[in-house]
């Protein structure tokens, strides 16, 4: 039998919980609208804006999903073995991340049945395409990672054991290919150097975009496990939180290093005095969602408190969101000369989404053994 942590089960329904529920369901009812009557009908996008409020949410939730390719591989392929019961939660986390993503990227074609043609028409000069191969390659990793966690409810001691010999296998593809999708997010925005705002646009937005990811994907996973501390009555260990957190200054000084030097070089800096609302979202950025929680965390006394972590690791993932719609809508309105606010269903489904991946997270943690250390039931 598998052993693990039990997972307090309060009482389900409440007022916050329906609440949630008619938001997620909104979104759903958004979506079938969009499919039924076209995308025109649910959204303000056009030939200017051919990607707005949507683009903005899924390559948020797509870097958000960063802490499950970044704590396996830490645990498995660099052997810091202490990090192991925060593996399954930051998986959960990514693969809801990757199906938000994916989810609302379909949304956004204009013929969303012809998604497959991907898989049999190849295109290798696309960025589109290597982000499209890779995310479906990623995606089905994470299945796969995550398939333990059901097997485990279900008893299938037999599946369990195929899976974990071909697990580090997957854990080395699962590393490599969300490498090369992050950065080639970057990458598709790289190209449109006529499109987005030079705050933004930069031949370095491939390692702009994988060093986001690997911050905020941390930051999810040290607020994911406050979280499950308060609401599942799981065990804080805040001594590991405060472990992995000492990363996080790091990768956030190197970013706001590389970012500010790549603007010196190209004679970009006089953007940043203009006191136009671009530059005001940047500083928003650079200050209060890399240099604040940089700081925050490098002081021992605040990453070894819950509020400190939360609150730094809150900063970090309300800045990526920032940057992200930057990039994909807000930066392009002053090349474009036209000014874009999405429709009233757009909102509702950009939100529905994502609150929709949030309840699923809160079924499978109330009803799966995601608590259980990795691999008990097969060591």
């Amino acid at each position: 039998m598998t052993t693990h942590e039990v997972t307090v089960r309060p009482r389900y329904w409440s007022v916050g919980k329906l609440l949630f529920w008619l938001i997620a369901v909104a979104g759903l009812v958004v979506v079938l609208m969009r499919l039924g009557l076209g995308i025109r009908a649910v959204s303000n996008m056009d030939n200017t804006f051919a990607w707005a409020y949507w683009n903005g949410v899924k390559l948020t939730a797509v870097a958000l999903g960063a802490g499950a390719f970044t704590v396996c591989g830490a645990v498995h392929i660099f052997n810091l073995k202490q990090f192991k019961p925060l593996v399954r939660p930051a998986i959960l986390v990514g693969l809801l991340g990757y199906l938000t993503f994916i989810f609302i990227l379909i949304m956004d074609l204009g013929r969303p049945e012809r998604i497959w043609h991907m898989i049999i028409y190849w295109n290798h000069s696309s960025v589109l395409f290597e982000v499209g191969i890779c995310v479906m390659l990623y995606t089905t990793v994470l299945v796969l990672e995550f398939a333990p966690v059901v097997f485990e409810r279900l008893g299938w001691e037999r599946a369990i054991h195929r899976l974990h010999k071909i697990h580090l296998p997957l854990i080395i593809l699962g590393v490599v290919l969300s490498t090369l999708h992050q950065s080639s997010l970057g990458s598709l925005f790289m190209v449109m150097s006529g499109k987005v705002h030079p705050l933004w646009h930069s031949n370095m937005l491939p390692l702009f975009y994988f060093n986001s990811a690997i911050a905020a994907g941390l930051s999810m996973v040290l607020v994911v496990a406050s979280l499950n501390a308060a609401l599942y009555k799981q065990p804080l260990r805040l001594p590991l939180l405060a472990s992995l957190a000492k990363a996080l200054p790091w990768v956030l000084g190197l970013y706001l290093t590389l970012k500010f030097g790549e603007l010196y070089l190209t004679g970009d800096l006089h953007y940043l005095m203009t006191g136009d609302t671009y530059s005001q979202l940047f500083w928003g950025e650079m200050i209060g969602g890399a240099a604040l929680p940089m700081i925050l965390l490098a002081i021992p006394a605040v990453r070894n408190r819950r509020a400190g972590i939360v609150v730094a690791g809150g900063l970090v993932l309300l800045a990526t969101l920032l940057n992200r719609f930057d990039v994909g809508l807000v930066g392009w309105m002053r090349p474009a000369g036209a000014f874009y606010f999405p429709s009233l269903p757009e909102i509702i489904m950009g939100v529905g989404i994502p609150v929709l991946a949030m309840l699923v997270y809160d079924l499978v943690a109330r009803y799966l053994p995601l608590f259980a250390d990795e691999g008990q039931s097969h060591s």
